[in-house]
């Protein structure tokens, strides 16, 4: 059965701060045979209009804009993913 807590998300680019809801799922299987370990599923909710990619979230679309131009972002790899 799922779990829902009370969460809080904050822009990496500006720092804004909003209320979510984070679901925790279970476990699932991470990376390759070698490498792979069991770690939580969770997905969190109510960020409509922020983006995510590698564990990094934004606010908007001028945050994600200003964020991949950073020297220290420049190496992420992946797409962006709206937000639920």
């Amino acid at each position: 059965m799922p779990i829902q807590m009370r969460a809080e998300a904050r822009c990496d680019q500006c720092g804004k701060v909003t209320p979510c809801n984070v679901w925790l799922l279970g476990e699932k299987m991470i990376g390759l045979q070698a490498g792979s370990f069991i770690g939580s599923y969770a997905v969190a909710t109510g960020l409509e209009g922020w983006f995510e990619r590698l564990g990094v979230v934004v606010c908007s679309m001028e945050c994600r804009a200003l964020l991949e131009r950073s020297p220290q972002f420049a190496d992420l790899a992946g797409a962006w993913e709206a937000c639920r």
